[in-house]
């Protein structure tokens, strides 16, 4: 249904409809599992004459409705009778290929709205390009400031917030498919595990994403978190995250006094499990849980398929996601003694079973504590934040480089561009979701809900997605853009691009503060590099620095590479919130 007309103007605008649209808004009016802003309202009433010329119910509330919106628009002092022989117009050209049974998911250039909170790289938005389903990104969230401009340089939500505890749910425009990646910290194995009472409240986050559900009502949505959130507590948090998704809906069906039981009223079908990337097509063992509502209002579609979660399906060789050692370039960075001595561990475990990890593609996850080691040989250990270095490749003697992290993750380097430094993009990629999962998952999703046509194929379970994904070996980023941090824009300092040491160094660029006099130099420590920060070290007195933050204490240098300046530059390395220094002389010493 389309309104058109300007605030100018005298007559009201003339309205286009049709019969698929009229169907719509009768549902919605009878829909319990929308809120009572949208659907369950009391009937609307009309006068007799109208009744009379208008026989069909859903088209009445149509009508009514167009009307009372465009009223809104455009204030007049005219009513409904007065008006409702002159404001419509029927488009004569759908009548004769519109049904009142029609399902959505016959019009395959349907165009899904979706919006994003705490999904990072966007995993959802690449799984809807690779399903080449239309889509409109209404709005992203994500309170890092690097992910953000990973969002800004790749994708283009209509609203990108930057704190999801402090949006006003209520303003923010409802979507067709929602997917929230929350904080999965609180509830994992690696970190405190103090679930909804963390430390940095991280944990309340889900509430404020259950408030836009409850508010907005997507027909669909989809959660994502770690496996350890159904066993935390003896799955307390879960238990307590389910029923407050179950309960969405019963409390509006009892302010209208409803007789009936609470999952008679759920607004959501709720489904959920645990899935693991090695079991959808990539080898990386990467579990995590996931749960998917769709709203059964849109279950009720004729045809819908019913939604059930993606088979297993075979996984190939880490072959088809690792490049050659040529094709990468990549270098042998100098590791920590943590690092070496697990790989020394991992290779005699390996050769005592009776493996060879010279000639075999073993994967160590190298930055392990030393108690536990996990490597493997079909298969990556889970990468994650912490991982954001990559593991060690035995038979390339080598960590991924980031292009083979992007495969393991489901994703396509050469569609990417990098606009962060390369220790953010590795915690980035750590922190995504596996785009070969949510793809599955959304697929059945989107069929469920009559959102695509039943017939969208699988593309990880017929092969194509693998073949597409094989060939990007050897081939790196779309683009990779100088990173330029906001906080340093202003400074009257001489800032140095950091230049690409063949074999040595990192192909991404950041920026320095160099210090005219070469008595030292300051770097953000996200920045470095790991060999870099291996050459971390005590600084015989520390130095006060005066910064738009307040004078700061640097007590630790490095040593790290500026471009012409040689690979043995000293410097200090200031912590990401310190803004900018103010001072062009040297700071004092104590």
């Amino acid at each position: 249904m389309a309104v058109s007309g300007t605030a100018k103007a005298v007559a009201a605008p003339t309205v286009h409809f049709t019969q698929e649209a009229l169907h719509k808004s009768q549902k919605d009016a009878e829909d319990p599992s929308l809120p009572q802003e949208s659907g369950g309202k009391k009937p609307i009433t009309f006068d007799a004459d109208f009744d009379k010329q208008i026989n069909d119910r859903s088209e009445r509330l149509a009508r009514r409705r167009a009307f009372d919106l465009n009223k809104e628009v455009f204030p007049r002092g005219t009513t409904f009778k007065d008006e409702h022989n002159t404001f419509f117009q029927t488009n004569k050209n759908d009548q004769n290929d519109c049904c009142t049974e029609k399902s959505v998911a016959s019009d395959k250039h349907r165009t899904i709205t979706i919006g994003t909170d705490c999904s990072g790289m966007e995993a959802p938005i690449q799984a809807l390009r690779n399903l080449q389903v239309p889509y409109e990104h209404i709005f992203s969230c994500d309170n890092d400031p690097h992910v953000q401009e990973t969002i800004s340089a790749n994708f283009a939500p209509r609203v990108l917030y930057d704190d999801v505890t402090e949006r006003d749910n209520t303003a923010v425009r409802s979507v067709d498919v929602y997917v929230a990646g929350f904080p999965c910290q609180p509830f994992s194995v690696a970190g405190k595990q103090q679930g909804f009472n963390d430390s940095q409240g991280r944990g309340v986050i889900f509430w404020n994403i259950l408030q836009y559900i409850e508010v907005r009502r997507p027909n669909i949505f989809i959660l994502e978190n770690v496996k350890g959130l159904t066993t935390l507590d003896n799955g307390k948090y879960l238990k307590q995250i389910l029923k407050a998704l179950n309960n969405i809906g019963v409390s509006d069906a009892k302010k209208r006094g409803r007789p009936g039981s609470a999952e008679q009223f759920a607004a959501y079908e709720i489904h959920h499990t645990i899935m693991n990337t090695k079991n959808n097509g990539v080898p990386q063992d990467r579990a995590r849980w996931y749960c998917v509502g769709i709203r059964k209002g849109c279950l009720r579609e004729p045809g819908n398929i019913p939604f059930e979660w993606p088979e297993t399906i075979n996984c190939p060789g880490l072959d088809m996601f690792l490049d050659s050692d040529a094709e990468s370039g990549s270098a042998i960075r100098k590791l920590s003694n943590t690092a070496q001595a697990n790989i020394c561990t991992a290779r005699n475990a390996i050769e005592q079973a009776g493996g060879d990890p010279y000639t075999d593609h073993y994967i160590i996850d190298c930055d392990a504590p030393k108690s536990w080691v996990p490597y493997g040989r079909t298969l990556s250990p889970c990468i994650t934040r912490s991982r954001h270095a990559g593991h060690w490749i035995t038979s390339k003697n080598r960590r991924f480089t980031k292009e083979e992290m992007f495969r393991l993750q489901g994703m396509d380097p050469t569609t990417f561009t990098v606009a962060v430094p390369e220790r953010s993009l590795g915690q980035q990629i750590g922190n995504a979701m596996s785009v070969n999962v949510i793809e599955r998952v959304l697929l059945r999703a989107l069929k469920a809900a009559n959102l695509i046509p039943n017939d969208t194929e699988d593309r990880w379970n017929n092969g194509k997605a693998i073949q597409t994904l094989s060939k990007t070996r050897g081939k790196s980023f779309k683009e990779i853009l100088t990173t330029t941090n906001p906080h340093l824009k202003d400074t009257q300092r001489i800032t140095a691009k950091m230049m690409t040491a063949k074999n040595r160094h990192s192909r991404f660029s950041r920026f320095v503060i160099v210090d005219s006099g070469a008595s030292f130099h300051m770097v953000n420590k996200d920045d470095l590099t790991e060999e870099e920060l291996a050459t971390s070290r005590p600084m015989k007195a520390p130095r006060l620095i005066t910064t738009a933050n307040g004078v700061i204490e640097i007590d630790t240098e490095c040593d790290f590479w500026v471009g012409d300046l040689g690979p043995r530059t000293p410097g200090q390395g200031y912590e990401s919130n310190s803004k900018l220094v103010t001072h062009r002389e040297k700071p004092t010493q104590r």
